[in-house]
Formats: structure tokens, C-alpha cells, sequence
């Protein structure tokens, strides 16, 4: 692929226990582009709030508080949502022998931008 900008392709398993690998850096071909946006830390309190909204319209499971963290939102259900930090979004590139160029977007988005040599 030439470009991926799809945040499904980002990490196999954002909040496993195993190391995450970036999915898009093994299927983008050499010079193509890796774009990625994600919430930052910064975006809990409002996830956290849309979260609260749906649980209320019975839309999904209530926040587990004892799973979720400074960077993950989870529910009882066993869905979790991340927000990154730029040191963390640097560094999963870095695993991937990739340079990111990170960047915020609004409030509570970052993103990153790395090219495959």
C-alpha cells in the first residue's frame, strides 16, 4: 500500500499484553506514507463522558473503573479505548524502525506521520 490512513491498521492489539507491532509499517510498501490519528490522554473526560451518554440510552456497558486508566477507557463488556501520549506514539514508530513526526489536533487528537524508507 501507498499511503495508510485507516487507525485499524494502526497496532495489532493497542491494549494487550503483548508488544504491540505496528500493523501499518509491515503492510506499507517502502516510501509510502503511514498517517495515523488518535485521542490523546487529554480526550478521557470527554470519552468518558460520551461513554456515560450511551450507557445511559442502554447503547453499551457502564465504564469499568477498576480496568481503566490514565490512558484506557474500558467497559464491562471488555471494550477499551486508548489515548496516547506523543513519547508513546514516538515510540511505537521507533519499534518499527520508523521516525513519526506527532503532532496535536485540536484538543484531544494527536497525529502522526511516518514514511516508509
Amino acid at each position: 500500500m501507498d499511503t495508510q490512513h485507516a487507525n485499524s491498521a494502526f497496532l495489532d492489539a493497542c491494549h494487550s499484553t503483548a508488544p504491540p507491532r505496528l500493523r501499518a509499517a509491515r503492510v506499507t510498501r517502502p516510501g509510502g506514507s503511514i498517517i495515523v490519528v488518535v485521542d490523546s490522554v487529554d480526550s478521557m473526560a470527554p470519552r468518558a463522558e460520551w461513554y456515560t451518554g450511551m450507557h445511559r440510552r442502554g447503547a453499551m456497558p457502564p465504564i469499568d473503573w477498576a480496568r481503566s486508566g490514565p490512558e484506557l477507557l474500558a467497559t464491562f463488556d471488555g471494550h477499551g479505548s486508548e489515548g496516547f501520549r506523543r513519547e508513546r506514539l514516538e515510540r511505537l514508530f521507533a519499534g518499527a524502525g520508523l521516525r513519526a513526526i506527532v503532532e496535536p489536533v485540536g484538543a484531544i487528537y494527536r497525529a502522526a506521520r511516518a514514511r516508509r524508507e
